[in-house]
């Protein structure tokens, strides 16, 4: 399957997205199935014990295209990037996987956990509406009730916050 390592917090909100827009540094035709993992690189300061170098869950790459200017702008940045649009995401038993850039392959043995119908559920349960919920909870709640056996053996592994 392919893949593509995201920073963290980009990797966790294409979890509980519906659609999401990721800023690419390479263009692709590829369009389909992509597992979404998080790189070994946490922007947010603040999101200390963000899970990185794991598979997060599996999106629909259906876009590719390049940032006009004013997006470019927007951003502060003269870089030539492109956005990648993806929808659809399923979360996933997370693994281990070591960053890299670009598409690469993974193999396709990939355990899934639920849709992302189920993790926003769980996630409303877990927010008051103004502020992000504690995501180490809701992930270790969306576990037991999809992968009891394994839940165990992901407590002590690094979770992520959004």
């Amino acid at each position: 399957m392919k893949a593509i390592c995201m920073p963290q917090p980009y990797a966790a909100m294409a979890c509980v997205s519906g659609e999401f827009v990721f800023r690419a540094t390479d263009d692709t035709d590829y369009r389909g199935k992509v597992l979404v993992c998080a790189g070994d690189e946490n922007l947010v300061p603040a999101f200390e014990g963000i899970m990185l170098n794991h598979a997060m869950c599996v999106c629909t790459l259906n876009d590719s295209r390049k940032l006009t200017d004013e997006e470019l702008e927007e951003s502060g940045s003269s870089d030539k990037a492109y956005a990648w649009t993806l929808s659809s995401p399923k979360i996933v038993v997370p693994f281990p996987v070591e960053s890299q850039e670009g598409l690469f392959e993974v193999p396709a043995d990939i355990e899934y956990i639920g849709s992302n119908g189920q993790f926003k559920a769980a996630y409303s349960e877990f927010s008051d509406g103004e502020t992000a919920p504690d995501l180490n909870n809701l992930y270790n709640l969306i576990m037991e009730t999809h992968v009891p056996e394994q839940s165990a053996d992901l407590n002590g592994m690094s979770s992520f916050h959004l």
